[in-house]
């Protein structure tokens, strides 16, 4: 349905730094506070999104980081708005031996680039493409990785004329 555009989203107002905040809280299971480190301003717009479908892209991400770090890690989740989008990181990286450099079935266990992805993060995906947004993988030395996601900020006359336009 989402694909398809039969899903009905129900937008409403959110604060989206206590959205970010909040979510934040099972990550506090895999690092240590520390390793846990947001930088997350407190003055994002705000946006009109259906909060339980994006509960759900969080909840599948934050899933996906402690999948890959079985043994505790690094989180960093960061956020500001550009250019009328709201990015979203959420970088990580496994304790693992420290080596610097990823090992070979690392990743590919958690992003296996011919098959497809977890079926969670695959919905988060299209969650997001149904609000006009996008989610990218991004690998770097180093083990890390990181969530990239982004959101348009919309007013609330833009809001209300994407609505009607959806209405008719």
């Amino acid at each position: 349905r989402l694909e398809s555009g039969r899903a009905k989203l129900r937008r409403e107002e959110v604060d989206v730094y206590w959205m970010l905040r909040r979510p934040s809280q099972p990550l506090r299971e895999v690092c240590e506070p520390r390793d846990l480190v947001l930088d997350i301003p407190e003055d994002l717009p705000s946006l009109y999104l259906d909060r339980a479908r994006m509960q759900r892209v969080f909840d599948a991400l934050f899933q996906q980081v402690r999948k890959a770090c079985p043994d505790g890690g690094e989180v960093r989740i960061g956020a500001k708005s550009e250019d009328g989008t709201l990015v979203v990181t959420v970088n990580y990286r496994s304790r693992g031996d420290g080596s610097g450099e990823p090992d070979a079935g690392m990743l590919e266990d958690f992003w296996p680039l011919e098959r497809e992805e977890d079926l969670e993060v695959a919905i988060a995906r299209r969650i997001l493409a149904a609000h006009g947004g996008s989610l990218n993988v991004v690998r770097a030395s180093g083990r890390w990785s990181a969530f990239v996601l982004r959101l348009p900020v919309l007013g609330l006359e833009q809001f209300v004329a994407e609505e009607k336009e959806a209405g008719s």
